[in-house]
């Protein structure tokens, strides 16, 4: 079973992917070793679309841009233009949302 397989059966990612071979390499690691759990992964449907760009910049949509559900827009972090969001992406984040194009 490899890590990808493991981390969406189980919510759990390690930090690394092999320990240390010995112990001056284990004492010269400046993150602690350590695991991500993710508890809602089982549940998060991915949505399969095209990222969303700026009208005016043409940078796409990201975890730092301001979004309104409500009015179903979202506010370019680059230079602050409103645009339309052509896809309802729920309660997921951006992160989830963004997806290369096909074709």
């Amino acid at each position: 079973m490899d890590l990808e397989e493991q981390e969406n059966n189980t919510g759990w990612r390690p930090v690394f992917h092999c320990l240390p071979y010995n112990r001056t390499t284990a004492q010269n690691i400046i993150m602690p070793l350590g695991y991500f759990y993710s508890p809602f992964l089982a549940d998060a449907q991915p949505v399969r679309a095209s990222p969303a760009f700026c009208t005016k910049c043409k940078a796409s949509i990201s975890a730092y841009s301001s979004k309104n559900k409500n009015t179903k827009t979202w506010v370019c972090a680059f230079c602050s233009t409103s645009n339309q969001l052509t896809v309802d992406i729920g309660l997921q984040s951006v992160e989830e949302y963004v997806e290369s194009k096909t074709g």
